[in-house]
């Protein structure tokens, strides 16, 4: 600890701002990698399955700043979310909670390939999607889901400002439902 005392909704938030600016970040890499393609000839044929790959020559570690973010970001969402179904929530509806967890995880992976499937249809033409990447414009896409998780972020904060949400548990584990003070997330 350094200090900073970190309720569960503080910690959802920041695990949803650095998912948010994880995507970001994989729309900046994205145009980078395309740029080294066109700018120094950085490219290979790899070969997969028998067919033919234009592969940016790239480090695979340029990646590695948006995987960090979306680690961290799931530590502080997930780890959070689960914690509140444990500590927050009778005995015998943590297990429940926690299917719920996976339930909505689920749901929201079900949306994602619903989002994909319209961004590939509504962008035939110019495409942000599809099985050669280089032919697609995928930083787009990146920054489409990126504002989608912003908006979700933004949604987070209104309802954890506005509404009764639970902050925390005190030590006798008595809840304290918060209020809108700020003060109290």
């Amino acid at each position: 600890r350094i200090g900073l005392p970190l309720t569960l909704l503080k910690r959802i938030g920041l695990g949803l701002l650095f998912s948010t600016l994880a995507v970001i970040v994989a729309g900046i890499v994205e145009i980078y990698r395309k740029e080294c393609m066109k700018k120094f000839g950085g490219t290979h044929i790899q070969t997969l399955a028998n067919t033919n790959f234009t592969a940016s020559s790239l480090s695979v570690f340029a990646q590695s700043p948006q995987f960090v973010l979306v680690g961290i970001g799931e530590i502080f969402t997930a780890a959070a979310t689960l914690e509140a179904g444990y500590t927050q929530a009778p005995p015998n509806l943590q297990g429940f909670l926690t299917g719920l967890f996976y339930a909505a995880s689920s749901i929201g992976n079900l949306l994602n390939l619903g989002i994909m499937l319209l961004v590939e249809i509504v962008t035939q033409e110019d495409p942000w999607w599809g099985n050669e990447i280089n032919q697609t414009k995928m930083e787009n896409l990146m920054f489409l889901l990126s504002g989608l998780m912003a908006t979700d972020f933004l949604i987070f904060c209104v309802i954890v400002l506005k509404g009764n949400v639970v902050a925390n548990v005190n030590k006798e584990t008595e809840m304290t439902v918060f209020d809108g003070d700020m003060t109290q997330m």
